[in-house]
């Protein structure tokens, strides 16, 4: 499975990666710095994205507005997007779900808990099976 994360932050971007790894080595991951890179990568794609894991506070263009173009896109409006933020305010939660996302984590703040957030994650969507936390 081929998964983007779209966030600005290089040192979140390693994070996710870290713990995405833990969950599913097997995963491919893509990242993009900012909403219109996303956008290009997804426009530019030849193969199928599993699953979009997004930061609301880009800038340029931040996730809500992502959010909105990808799900106005027919091509790729179906890919889950999944998001990843500092915030955990019900109006982002609410305010993301009615635009389409199809699920919402706060940023955590140890490997693990991001390892058990991202497990629930795939786990939940039924999109591929996931190896179970190997132990340390």
């Amino acid at each position: 499975m081929l998964v983007l994360l779209v966030d600005d932050d290089a040192d979140d971007r390693e994070f996710f990666r870290i713990a995405l790894e833990e969950v599913d080595p097997s995963i491919k991951l893509k990242n993009a710095a900012s909403g219109l890179e996303a956008l290009r990568f997804v426009q530019e794609l030849n193969e199928s994205l599993g699953m979009i894991f997004l930061d609301l506070n880009m800038p340029h263009m931040d996730g809500r507005e992502f959010l909105l173009q990808i799900k106005a896109n027919k091509q790729a409006n179906n890919i889950p997007v999944v998001i990843v933020t500092t915030s955990n305010h019900p109006r982002d939660i609410e305010e993301t779900k009615v635009l389409g996302a199809s699920d919402f984590i706060t940023k955590p703040s140890t490997i693990d808990e991001f390892v058990e957030a991202l497990s629930h994650i795939f786990k939940t969507s039924n999109k591929k099976p996931i190896n179970e936390k190997r132990s340390n």
